[in-house]
């Protein structure tokens, strides 16, 4: 069972107004870094793991990306054949997603750990390890 914190959960209810995550300054991440995407769906897998789910899905299914589907992207690079994708307000931006998809690219090739606090300090949860899982 996963719990959300009230001001996660508030969060997201609030970007379903429209205008909202402008007001915050910013989109619900920094989505239009390949690193974090990269940290973010990693993150998921490990969880996932860890507590005996299915690390190889079929289908993903990501709320709120905002101006970039780098979450899903991820997802497909690692094998999910497809990738749903929903957001209220359009936010999405080609440039920026094909850059993100490119340097994701780059970073599952290398196999690069996880980015970890240091780099991304506010990205949750923390991991007993960030290297890369095999794949």
């Amino acid at each position: 069972m996963v719990v959300l914190k009230t001001r996660q959960l508030l969060y997201g209810l609030a970007t379903f107004i429209p205008g909202v995550t402008k007001l915050a300054g910013k989109g619900a991440g920094s989505s239009d870094s390949a690193r974090y995407c990269y940290s973010v769906w990693l993150r998921h897998l490990a969880m996932a793991g860890k507590n005996r789910f299915n690390t190889e899905p079929k289908a993903v299914a990501e709320l709120g990306p905002g101006s970039s589907l780098g979450i899903a992207v991820a997802a497909l690079l690692t094998g999910a054949e497809k990738c749903y994708a929903f957001d209220v307000v359009p936010h999405a931006c080609t440039r920026k997603n094909l850059d993100v998809f490119e340097d994701l690219v780059a970073l599952f090739r290398r196999r690069e750990p996880i980015p970890d606090q240091a780099e991304l300090p506010l990205v949750k949860p923390l991991l007993a390890s960030y290297e890369s899982p095999p794949m």
